[in-house]
């Protein structure tokens, strides 16, 4: 769908982007300066989320501060069309009263809970999230009836029926363990996204007490978490590193792993 300006074509909006009676957008960067919008709201560093945004890109963005640091590395957007929030804190924008609660999916996502000042009415818009018991706990979710809910529904079919994550990391710790006791220095890759993933290879550090390699461009992100552990553990140095962290397609490939493999080779490891 689209609206044709001379030789343009703008995409339309579509409503479950626009926040009732505010003049807010979340997530909706690749639609242009929406008409009626003031204020861009991104709730993470995925690019199905921030595609559309450059770095001309001149409306307010309201995002938490790991994400700002994302932009201003990757998209080099001038850093006075950002406005960063803080968890838990509310603030008021344009009359609305805007909190930022964490979404647990990957390092500064956020989920959007919007309090209108007209009829008091509160909208909770989740971005990507993963739903976990700690969230039943969110004060502001306890001390707010919820009027409108913004739902990520990705996997929201009876087909997908994932362990939680707490066990997806454990079982991927063992599953490093037993291949060292066949293999005493195995290269371990773990794919990623720009950003996400970092809690499994996180864990397999804790536990083998292990160095970090990425990309020079992997490294500066990582770097955007201020993780004390990340920060330690990571090294320039290919040859150093049990741990690579790689593109997501790299752990897809056997010829990718292989060629990661014979990299490390040439570095005499």
């Amino acid at each position: 769908q689209g609206l044709n300006y001379g030789d343009v074509k703008q995409r339309v909006c579509p409503f479950y982007k626009k926040i009732p009676e505010t003049p807010f957008a979340v997530d909706a960067f690749s639609y242009g300066n929406v008409p009626g919008i003031s204020h861009y709201f991104l709730s993470h560093f995925h690019y199905d989320h921030y595609g559309g945004m450059t770095k001309h890109w001149n409306q307010p963005v309201i995002c938490s501060q790991i994400t700002a640091k994302l932009i201003l590395l990757k998209i080099r957007m001038d850093q006075s069309h950002l406005r960063i929030l803080h968890l838990n804190d509310a603030v008021v924008i344009e009359n609305v009263e805007v909190t930022l609660l964490d979404a647990n999916h990957c390092p500064g996502s956020v989920m959007f809970l919007f309090k209108l000042p007209n009829n008091g009415k509160v909208v909770l818009h989740t971005g990507d999230f993963r739903a976990c018991p700690e969230m039943e706990e969110y004060p502001d979710l306890w001390n707010n009836k919820i009027d409108k809910l913004y739902l990520d529904t990705t996997y929201c079919k009876p087909e997908y029926d994932f362990p939680n994550q707490t066990e997806v990391i454990a079982t991927t710790v063992e599953l490093v363990k037993s291949h060292l006791r066949q293999y005493p220095k195995p290269l371990i890759c773990v794919g990623s996204y720009t950003i996400g993933k970092e809690r499994i290879f996180i864990a397999i550090v804790k536990e083998l007490d292990a160095r970090i390699w990425g990309s020079s461009d992997k490294i500066r992100v990582l770097k955007t978490l201020s993780d004390p552990l990340i920060d330690e553990k990571l090294t320039k140095e290919a040859a150093s590193a049990q741990i690579h962290v790689v593109e997501m397609f790299k752990v897809k490939k056997k010829d990718a792993l292989l060629q990661q493999l014979e990299q490390l080779k040439k570095l005499g490891t």
